[in-house]
């Protein structure tokens, strides 16, 4: 009897060890996008960053994913979401975000190293990124297979890889908005459990998670639910798993999985254009307690496949950057993705978002002169991708694209040699950056329509050592000349005359111009030259010229060599005032253009100097009679009164 037991025992301990091996073969390989975590991931907070290392075929890329993390209510879960995976200093913005939820009962942290399997990526996009081919990445690549190697510490045959669906949703899909050959094309990369082998391709085998969990870190650890098979699990009909477990006497007991259709939600397969619903297997074990057998997996048949449709009603065209033409920037038709469920209600499978690039059919332009904008009268459309045919969303309306007026020169230039510069007419033109061609607002004239300024003119262009010198002659300023500053002045005398009856007496004052006194006075010698030369200009390039024309011109250039001596100056004028003094006197020119005359220095001087008939000096008095009484008589002075009637045209300056 006690050896009956002992064999038994053995016996049961044989099939367990049978079971394990059994399962290390049962583990399907599901696309999928994996990264390694580069850091601890710090539980205790609701949500957070994620960040990780990608790996493809075993091997650790150079790229890193970047995402974010959020807690259950219950913090027994984490979603785990990438966004964005940078590589080679450049960050990339993927457009299906691959994601999953992992079981993490309460952990404080999820360990630097854990891996991670997120589903629902973009296969092409993550090709592209690392550099990988797509049809490697679609054999290869995304394809994740556990032979029970799974633990990082090395443990073997006791956990298996989960697909991406803990048990609880449908978190693998692929993207109803990214470009393909169908309605709800994008992304293949979903989640998938393999055939079981009987050629069925409507009946998916569960994938065997019992943990729920897709890495080994804090909250995984060695699952120990593999012990209580006997067998793998036999996926032996529609929607119907047999099991082989370990009863509480150790005994194999077979038995029918059961089904919660409660647990899980939908799977949406945009290529197809279905939603699918799903359900959660499961067994209670010998300590009575609920097992899940994977995640949640396809009902076949049918009556669980329900189409998926578009619904554009409550979207609306969306504006976004670097898209399609425009500036960059694109118009995009926006659609929901719908479907009525197994409970006869409406769902969403997507909500509003790109959906296909809307183009535009082009009925007329209207001018806005008011804003100096061109509009366009339009029809918009997009490309079904099922059918290659437009479909109008929008007939004679505005484009929301409008492009500015802008002048430009046009036509020929016409060549002014002697005053060594060129004319070009002008129109307004507005660019259609979406035809990509420009559409005349004005015709090409000299005329000042639209506002335009009707004329552009441009200097010719002197050469740098295309000058060459001739004869020298004697120039026409030559001699001493003396520069005089006067100012007149005033002379007064007084008499006493009998100006009443009684004998009164009146003292009176009389005024008038005295003589021109010199104040400053200066001479300066002028010794001028002219040298004959020919100098070449460029001409502005006409538009069918290769080469521009040059025109050459004679011109002297005159040398002057100045001067002085001062004689007298109680004004105390330093020398760059007398200079210019001459200079706006029109006598010392230094060139036929009078250069000194342009500059900022003489400038300055007219500025603060020079007041026509209002200068400091006066050159001539004005004198009148003057009528005076008091309590005992009234009398007449003549030239009693004087003011200055004319002024010198220089502000004197004042002495330091």
């Amino acid at each position: 009897m006690t050896r009956s037991i002992i064999v038994k025992k053995s016996k049961n301990k044989l099939m367990k060890i049978a079971c394990l091996c059994a399962f290390s073969g049962v583990f399907s390989s599901v696309f999928a996008l994996m990264i390694i975590t580069d850091k601890d991931i710090n539980l205790s907070k609701k949500q957070g960053a994620l960040r990780g290392r990608v790996v493809f075929d075993n091997k650790v890329y150079p790229a890193i994913a970047i995402g974010d993390y959020k807690l259950s209510s219950d913090r027994k879960s984490a979603a785990f979401m990438v966004r964005e995976i940078k590589t080679n200093n450049q960050t990339h913005s993927l457009s299906s975000n691959p994601s999953t939820i992992k079981e993490v009962k309460n952990a404080k942290k999820l360990q630097k190293g854990s891996k991670l399997i997120l589903a629902g990526e973009n296969q092409e996009e993550i090709a592209k990124i690392l550099g990988i081919d797509i049809n490697a990445y679609k054999q290869k690549g995304g394809v994740i297979t556990d032979n029970g190697n799974s633990s990082k510490n090395g443990t073997n045959g006791n956990s298996a890889t989960n697909s991406g669906n803990s048990g609880g949703g449908n978190n693998s899909y692929t993207s109803p908005f990214s470009s393909g050959n169908g309605d709800f094309s994008g992304s293949s990369g979903s989640y998938i459990p393999s055939n079981n082998g009987n050629n069925s391709s409507n009946v998916p085998n569960p994938v065997i998670v019992p943990n729920g969990n897709n890495t080994q870190g804090d909250a995984g650890g060695v699952s120990n639910y593999s012990a209580q098979y006997c067998k793998a699990p036999q996926y032996d009909g529609k929607n119907s798993i047999s099991l082989s477990i370990v009863d509480k006497d150790g005994n194999c007991t077979d038995l029918k999985a059961q089904r919660d259709d409660t647990k899980c939600e939908y799977r949406y397969d945009f290529n197809d254009g279905m939603a699918i619903k799903q359900t959660q297997f499961y067994y209670v074990d010998k300590e009575n307690q609920t097992q899940n057998i994977g995640g949640c997996v396809d009902l076949a048949g049918d009556e669980y496949r329900f189409p998926l449709y578009k619904d554009d009603s409550k979207c609306k065209l969306q504006v976004t950057d670097n898209k399609g033409y425009g500036g960059g920037e694109a118009w995009m038709f926006q659609t929901q993705i719908l479907f009525r469920g197994i409970d006869g209600l409406i769902h969403t499978a997507a909500d509003c978002g790109d959906y296909m690039n809307v183009q535009e059919e082009l009925i007329s332009y209207e001018k806005d002169d008011a804003d100096k904008k061109l509009k366009r009268m339009v029809n918009q459309y997009y490309i079904d991708p099922k059918t290659n045919q437009k479909v109008y969303i929008n007939h004679g309306i505005y484009s929301p694209f409008e492009f500015g007026y802008q002048e430009y020169a046009c036509g020929l230039w016409e060549m002014d040699d002697p005053n060594l510069q060129a004319y070009r007419r002008t129109q307004i033109k507005a660019y259609d950056s979406v035809a990509g061609s420009y559409y005349d607002i004005t015709g090409c004239d000299y005329s000042n329509d639209g506002g335009k300024s009707g004329r552009i003119t441009t200097p010719y262009i002197k050469l740098a050592n295309n000058q060459k010198d001739g004869g020298v002659e004697e120039g026409d300023m030559n001699g001493t000349y003396e520069f005089e500053i006067k100012e007149r002045m005033l002379n007064s005398s007084s008499d006493d005359n009998t100006k009443c009856n009684k004998g009164y007496h009146r003292w009176t004052t009389h005024y008038s111009n005295g003589d021109l006194i010199i104040k400053t006075q200066w001479k300066t010698t002028y010794k001028t030259t002219n040298t004959g030369v020919t100098i070449g200009y460029q001409r502005p390039k006409q538009d069918d010229e290769k080469e521009a024309s040059i025109y050459y011109t004679s011109k002297r250039v005159k040398t002057i060599d100045r001067s002085t001596i001062v004689v007298k100056n109680e004004l105390g004028l330093d020398a760059d005032y007398m200079k210019f003094y001459e200079v706006n006197e029109n006598f010392y020119k230094d060139s036929d253009n009078n250069n000194t005359k342009q500059s900022k220095e003489y400038t300055d001087f007219i500025t603060k100097y020079y007041r026509k008939g209002k200068g400091s000096l006066c050159q001539v008095w004005s004198v009148w009679d003057k009528s005076e009484s008091d309590s005992k008589c009234h009398w007449t002075a003549w030239n009693g009164n004087y003011n200055c009637g004319t002024w010198n045209d220089y502000i004197i300056p004042t002495k330091n």
